[in-house]
């Protein structure tokens, strides 16, 4: 399985210093087969209808990191059986690769800030397209 995390932008210098850590006890996460090739646009699809923004950074989480028990977040979201919960408060900076482009730098944007791509294709019949080769690639 590969974990990830997603943040807005904003966070993306935070995150990359200091690790991510949680007041609720448990961090958002994202769970996907490492065989799952098209995990950008889920990825994608949690910044813009969970977290609401168009700019986001993720970061790759070691799976050294998990530590305690991971669950589903409750979500009506078609992608839900991705997004999980991981119940502790807190991922050390050292677990964590941040997923970096170069490709926004001449828009001005930080390295490791990407840009919600394919917003037109966040519907359910594409989303369930997605969900069947999920289910192919395992």
């Amino acid at each position: 399985m590969r974990y990830f995390y997603c943040a807005k932008a904003e966070y993306v210098n935070v995150i990359s210093q200091q690790g991510i850590s949680s007041n609720e006890k448990a961090i958002p996460i994202i769970v996907v087969d490492e065989r799952f090739l098209m995990y950008q646009f889920v990825i994608d699809s949690y910044a813009f209808e969970i977290l609401e923004t168009d700019e986001f950074c993720f970061f790759e989480i070691s799976a050294e990191a998990i530590a305690s028990n991971i669950v589903d977040l409750q979500t009506d979201n078609l992608f839900a059986p991705f997004f999980k919960l991981l119940q502790q408060s807190n991922i050390g900076k050292n677990f964590l690769t941040p997923q970096v482009t170069d490709r926004y730098d001449s828009m001005g944007f930080d390295i490791g800030v990407f840009l919600v791509e394919n917003k037109q294709n966040f519907n359910d019949t594409y989303k369930r397209k997605i969900l069947e080769y999920a289910k192919e690639s395992q």
